[in-house]
């Protein structure tokens, strides 16, 4: 079998599954390629990832537009498609290459996959007719889906794709977990919650300063720590701490390597996510491969399957002010304060993410191919 992956870029937490994929598929005499429409993401300082796979990037014009989100005008993959011949292509989103990629599908009777991380809050981002309907047409030709979580495949539903041609394949973390044994016990972690990643407004961030706030003026924590923070950008942020009152206990990292990251995770009893919309959440599953303990919005695609409704996935009210924020406030204490309630959330969302590692989604992904060919 023949496999080829149109994608926007590789971010961490795919590269593992894409060289063991590229790996199974070799062992069968098959062969696996990557076209990329992007070299490097806005904000990130993710690094060019190779693996025994080929791999394309398409010449062009790239626009950041906000965060992390770009747009690209490039070269058509079709030639790059001709010249490799697959068996089955995977198209990773609904962007021109995606597109351009899928007519000529078509025009060859060459099955496609279409894999999305998204779901319905992502529809509230992209409101462009001409893009809605684009993706109506391609999930409407497409011959299976991959959705990342639970109201992914919900997503796919409501756009008509039949149950049974949609995989639900989830994303590993973008570090190998440490062992249980090389993890700091609950208790002896040296901060109470913390924040990993950008500290934006999508992804909640001004909602975690005012729980922090509270929770630390209440007496409930006392140690936190910031991670995500760019060096030029400290300054400007004190201030934003110091006005929220938690200079004192706060403190600021850099954004981390991924090979970093574990330490980080490991250091902290709970990991606050009160996102307005993150269409899949890996940081959620990385922080639970760690042993920390998970607090997020329902904006967040995989806190529906690993989180539990009302007590560690909490309604995000907008605007975020009381009596929204209490709820919250409660959870939290509790998960810190009764030992009981906390090994509980630990234990559920541990077993929540026991098949998630890269070896299990490159077999998923492997089997969604073979089963799209027949």
């Amino acid at each position: 079998m023949k496999i080829a992956l149109i994608t926007n870029l590789i971010p961490p937490y795919r590269q593992h599954s894409h060289t063991i994929l590229a790996q199974m598929v070799q062992a069968t005499g098959g062969d696996f390629c990557i076209i990329r429409t992007h070299k490097t993401e806005p904000q990130r300082n993710w690094p060019q990832q190779t693996g025994p796979f080929s791999q394309i990037i398409l010449p062009g014009i790239r626009w950041a537009l906000s965060e992390n989100r770009a747009i690209a005008i490039t070269s058509s993959p079709v030639v790059h498609l001709a010249q490799f011949k697959p068996d089955i292509v995977i198209l990773a989103g609904f962007g021109l290459a995606m597109w351009q990629a899928h007519r000529w599908c078509r025009a060859h009777n060459i099955p496609y996959i279409i894999r999305f991380d998204g779901w319905a809050q992502s529809d509230a981002v992209f409101k462009n007719r001409l893009r809605a309907k684009m993706r109506g047409i391609m999930i409407r030709h497409a011959t299976a889906a991959i959705a990342a979580s639970h109201p992914g495949k919900q997503w796919f539903l409501a756009h008509g794709m039949a149950v049974e041609k949609i995989s639900l394949v989830p994303i590993a973390p973008s570090f190998a977990p440490l062992p249980g044994t090389a993890l700091p016990k609950f208790a002896q972690r040296h901060y109470d919650l913390l924040w990993c990643g950008r500290p934006t407004e999508p992804k909640g961030f001004a909602h975690f300063l005012a729980i922090a706030a509270t929770l630390y003026r209440q007496g409930a924590i006392s140690r936190i720590c910031i991670a995500g923070v760019p060096t030029k950008d400290t300054a400007t942020f004190t201030k934003k701490l110091a006005r929220a009152g938690l200079c004192d206990i706060t403190t600021i990292l850099p954004p981390m390597a991924p090979h970093r990251l574990p330490a980080i995770y490991a250091s902290a009893r709970l990991f606050l996510l009160p996102s307005l919309g993150d269409a899949y959440g890996v940081a959620v599953i990385e922080a639970i491969s760690c042993r920390t303990l998970v607090v997020a919005s329902d904006k967040v695609g995989v806190a529906h399957d690993v989180l539990v409704a009302g007590e560690t996935m909490l309604p995000l009210p907008l605007p975020f002010a009381p009596p929204g924020v209490k709820g919250w406030l409660t959870a939290i204490k509790r998960l810190l304060a009764d030992p009981a309630y906390c090994d509980r959330h630990l234990n559920l969302q541990n077993h929540a993410i026991l098949n998630v590692s890269p070896q299990q989604i490159a077999r998923q992904t492997w089997n969604a191919c073979r089963d799209a060919l027949g």
